[in-house]
């Protein structure tokens, strides 16, 4: 991702961890990132970038709408695998 979008990078995934009340921790990286990812953060960074580049949108804020769906269904998901199994 070009790194003109960057700084709006970070503030989709900062909404998104104040939004959903994630932890500062690392216990996302595996379900959100790509396992390279120190923190939950890095790990939503990584995910905000696949999501725009696989659904093909512009990274601005106004994007928040489209990703908040998406995050929660891919949190849902990791609960529902996580304590399935």
């Amino acid at each position: 991702m070009n790194q003109f979008y960057r700084p709006t990078i970070h503030r989709l995934a900062n909404a998104l961890m104040a939004g959903f009340n994630v932890r500062s921790d690392n216990s996302l990286v595996v379900a959100l990132g790509n396992g390279t990812e120190k923190n939950n953060f890095e790990a939503i960074v990584s995910w905000v970038e696949r999501t725009i580049q696989q659904r093909q949108l512009a990274a601005e804020e106004a994007c928040i709408h489209v990703l908040i769906p998406q995050f929660e269904r891919e949190l849902q998901d990791w609960e529902f695998n996580r304590y399935s199994n």
